[in-house]
């Protein structure tokens, strides 16, 4: 079967297509990599809302969780190895997604993957965050990363579908040129 893939209209699209997708990528590696220093980056955070006023239930909230890493720090700092866990997991799942830059086409279940591991984000941020007693505002927050990381994913199944789509039309008129030979 001939390919299309020099197509200039279908290049663009691969073009925006890896463009989406490094920005996922490059989500899931700072999100991992903002778990691995959590005393020093509460510390910076709260110093930053201090100087801005910014003093709501989130600032509340972030005073709490700083108390408690300063307290398991200090105490048991081997808490925090749980956290390097949860780091080394985003760098992995960011690896898995580089798949998508190679050949996003025929590593749609990795695209799929990440649609659905986005959506249960929501319903995993609500239930845990209601029994950890984590703030609505601050689930909301962990929410808006599956919110965020579906609506990438899914313009990039949307712009597959397109790039697909081309290639199908493309090799309708090549093979409409060719006429059966009489028997």
């Amino acid at each position: 079967m001939e390919t299309y893939s020099d197509h200039p209209a279908i290049l663009k699209i691969e073009r925006w297509i890896k463009i989406y997708v490094w920005v996922f990528i490059v989500g899931l590696f700072l999100s991992g990599l903002s778990a691995i220093p959590l005393v020093w980056g509460v510390d910076f955070t709260l110093e930053l809302l201090d100087e801005i006023d910014f003093h709501g239930q989130i600032f509340s909230f972030m005073s709490t969780v700083q108390n408690a890493l300063h307290y398991n720090d200090e105490h048991f700092s081997f808490m925090a190895y749980g956290t390097d866990w949860l780091a080394f997991a985003h760098f992995m799942f960011a690896i898995l997604f580089t798949s998508l830059l190679f050949d996003a086409e025929k590593n749609r279940f990795i695209l799929r993957f990440g649609m659905v591991a986005s959506v249960l984000i929501l319903p995993t941020a609500l239930l845990f965050g209601q029994i950890r007693d984590i703030p609505w505002m601050w689930r909301m927050v962990d929410c808006s990363f599956g919110v965020i990381g579906f609506a990438v994913l899914y313009r990039v199944e949307l712009l597959l579908n397109k790039v697909v789509q081309l290639k199908n039309n493309l090799q309708s008129i090549n093979t409409e040129h060719y006429e059966k030979p009489a028997a």
